[in-house]
């Protein structure tokens, strides 16, 4: 089956590559899992092998954003994975990711590659009360899977290219169902590009787009639901608002600071029914957060890709009591040419503190821009 699997975007790839950009990708990557935090109740112990297999397109260079990105590849690929041991308490998943392979630095035929994808993983074993008690860190079947990699590679002429690197992986349902510690992978992989000529770019002599300003503001709104520490008990909504101005130091690539208040139900709806607070005003202060934010946005075309780092004011309830979160997001910036210097986008964060997850949000932004995309 795994050797199926890895074969058919292969075969597929050597049939195409010579008419179209399209190769096939294999790999093999041996993880290990890292504990985040002392409330795991197990003890990971040796590797899990992974078996990668994709497809993938290499740009050519005819739109601006391929060349301010070293000529990226858009593709998706196929993750077997042997999660590790315990065996009986890990088991088995499956993962589809769609990715953005970068090229970072070109070195003639080798280059060193930066690989960000997000997708949905499915796991054979989780927490489960009475079988698997012990598997605190996964307990829904389908789960939100993020992969970074970094890759050396080698074009073989011919024969394709191989390559070798270092990947950090993680695996959780951002907090919609517990118990959810998540599972963080580091491993090292290898693996090989099977296309039958050496794909080089296009000769430029593209004129370099014009920023024509390089400000924008923004204006979200998203929400989430948490379950708190009772398993298969209710889950709470989380309303989420953010202002933010972003400066764009390139035409694909982008600085943002930002203001973002969320409001926690659960908190609320805990100091209203203990006497905590003795009125809706202070039992609604209780539920409500205040962060400041720094993150970084690649846009891909209309994707845009967000790196987010931030910190928390109020210490109503702070997760794994550390201010500081991470969030990782992708949107979509929708083409509706009437409105613009205004720009809408959806798309979906996962944030975190210090490895934890806290949420999964979807979420709408409004953004104005008199450039635009």
């Amino acid at each position: 089956m795994i050797r199926i699997i890895v074969l058919i975007p292969l075969i597929v790839s050597s049939s195409l590559s010579s008419k179209c950009q399209i190769a096939g990708t294999g790999s093999i990557q041996m993880v290990h899992l890292r504990p985040h935090t002392q409330s795991f109740l197990f003890k990971p112990k040796g590797i899990g092998v992974w078996i990668q297999a994709g497809l993938e397109y290499q740009t050519r260079g005819t739109l601006a954003w391929h060349r301010e990105y070293g000529y990226p590849r858009l593709g998706a690929r196929i993750n077997i994975m042997h999660l590790g041991h315990p065996f009986e308490i890990l088991g088995m998943a499956y993962s589809i990711i769609p990715y953005v392979d970068f090229g970072l630095k070109h070195f003639g035929e080798q280059s060193l590659r930066l690989i960000v994808g997000s997708g949905l993983s499915y796991h054979l074993k989780k927490y489960d009360p009475i079988s698997n008690s012990l598997n605190t860190t996964i307990s829904l079947p389908f789960n939100n899977h993020v992969s970074f990699q970094i890759r050396y590679e080698k074009q073989m002429k011919k024969l394709g290219a191989i390559f070798t690197g270092i990947g950090l992986d993680h695996l959780s349902n951002g907090g919609f169902q517990l118990p959810n510690l998540g599972l963080n992978y580091l491993g090292v992989m290898a693996g090989w590009r099977a296309s039958r000529h050496w794909t080089k770019p296009i000769a430029e002599t593209f004129p370099k787009p014009k920023i024509i300003s390089r400000w924008s503001y923004g204006l979200s709104w998203g929400k989430a639901y948490r379950e708190f520490r009772i398993p298969g008990g209710p889950r709470f909504p989380v309303q989420i608002l953010a202002l933010d101005v972003s400066y764009h130091y390139r035409q694909y690539q982008l600085i943002r600071l930002g203001l973002e208040g969320e409001q926690h139900r659960l908190g609320s709806y805990f100091a209203a029914h203990t006497e905590l607070r003795t009125d809706i005003r202070s039992a609604w202060a209780l539920g409500t957060r205040l962060q400041v934010f720094a993150s970084h946005e690649w846009l891909v075309g209309r994707l845009g890709l967000e790196a987010r780092l931030g910190y928390q004011l109020l210490q109503n309830v702070v997760l794994t009591n550390v201010p500081l979160f991470s969030r990782l997001s992708v949107q979509y910036y929708i083409p509706l040419r009437f409105l613009q210097p205004i720009y809408l986008a959806t798309g979906l964060a996962l944030k975190s503190h210090y490895g934890t997850a806290e949420y999964m949000s979807v979420f709408v932004t409004s953004r104005y821009w008199k450039k635009g995309l």
